[in-house]
């Protein structure tokens, strides 16, 4: 399965996870089949690009952290913005990066909007994101809350396990 991982644990059945892609993949579609979602769109920031390509990005106003998806609906908030992660948590044993950390931008971004008023949050893989895009909709308060408090409860200890330190420039050592 393209996109996916295999998370392997002793005494335990192999279970594929889908990438961060396809699980964004996996949300459109369902999201042709649901009028409301007309205007639902996917925000093009992620992924790896060349250096003329990121610095013309960056030049025409891309910015690092900006959420995965938007709908511009108003619905007891302005608006909907999603970060969308793998439905696995981050494991450090295995490798944090591979698992949908989320960057100290994002989170930054996510605060912020909800200053704003918007209704900001993070959803692990297609599932989350679908109950969280229909509750909203709803504009059922409850439901929002019990399916996204878990991160922003993070006690400060665990939100650093899960939240990628900034990149620092490196120091060239003397030989």
């Amino acid at each position: 399965m393209k996109g996916a991982t295999i998370l392997s644990r002793p005494g335990h059945r192999d279970m594929v996870v889908p990438g961060e892609g396809m699980e964004q993949r996996q949300l459109f579609n369902w999201a042709k089949m649901v009028p409301e979602l007309s205007m639902m769109y996917a925000v093009p920031n992620g992924g790896s690009r060349h250096l003329i390509e990121a610095s013309n990005l960056k030049a025409e106003g891309v910015k690092a952290g900006v959420p995965d998806i938007h709908l511009p609906i108003q619905c007891g908030h302005l608006t909907l913005y999603i970060e969308l992660k793998r439905k696995a948590f981050a494991l450090p044993a295995v490798g944090a990066a591979k698992w949908g950390t989320v960057s100290s931008e994002q989170l930054g971004w996510l605060k912020k909007l909800q200053e704003y008023g918007h209704y900001a949050v993070i959803c692990r893989g297609c599932d989350h994101a679908k109950a969280t895009i229909t509750a909203y909709l709803n504009n059922d308060a409850d439901e929002l809350t019990r399916l996204n408090q878990w991160w922003v409860d993070l006690d400060p200890e665990q939100l650093r396990k899960v939240t990628k330190k900034p990149k620092q420039a490196r120091r060239r050592l003397a030989r």
